[in-house]
């Protein structure tokens, strides 16, 4: 009930006045005195979400991108969602609309860095719905020398090959004659 002096106004708002009602269109009646207004409320259902983490590409090297494949179910009512995948590499989201009774795939990805390499945890969330994994970025290897360890082995079984070729070559050859 809201009192109300003869030609005023107020605005009145009714908040979770259709909490327990089914989605679906309703009839309201507003009266004052003697006048009425009737109208239409629209009660709007909600996605009932769950997801799953389908796949990664677990292992990965430092520097490289994470990329985590999700599945968000809808077993309520259409909807659009934001689905979040957090960790502490970084963060990444994306909104995607899924019908009721369905499932949408979606695919995040957060960058790694040269001081990432360990055991990272990642939690994908969609609405209410959760799920952590884990995930391991590797230490980038240390190629910087080996371009030049692989010319100087190179160069060492080319040496080897030439010593051990012109060592057979005396070894036939009789003793006391040289050939010119």
């Amino acid at each position: 009930t809201v009192d109300l002096a003869p030609g005023a106004d107020r605005t009145v708002v009714f908040e979770n006045a259709v909490a327990d009602l089914d989605p679906g269109l309703y009839g309201v009646t507003v009266s004052a005195g003697e006048a009425t207004l009737d109208g239409v409320v629209t009660v709007e259902g909600s996605p009932a979400l769950g997801i799953e983490v389908t796949e990664t590409n677990d292992p990965v090297t430092a520097g490289e991108e994470l990329t985590v494949d999700l599945a968000v179910e809808n077993t309520g009512e259409e909807g659009t969602v934001t689905v979040d995948l957090d960790s502490s590499l970084g963060s990444n989201a994306t909104q995607v609309t899924v019908d009721a009774g369905e499932t949408t795939e979606v695919t995040l990805a957060v960058g790694t860095d040269a001081g990432d390499s360990g055991e990272h945890e990642l939690t994908a969330t969609a609405g209410d719905a959760t799920e952590t994994v884990t995930a391991t970025v590797e230490a980038e290897s240390d190629s910087s020398l080996l371009g030049p360890l692989v010319v100087g082995l190179s160069v060492l079984v080319l040496a080897l090959a030439a010593g051990l070729g012109y060592y057979y070559r005396q070894r036939r050859q009789p003793r006391g004659r040289h050939r010119f």
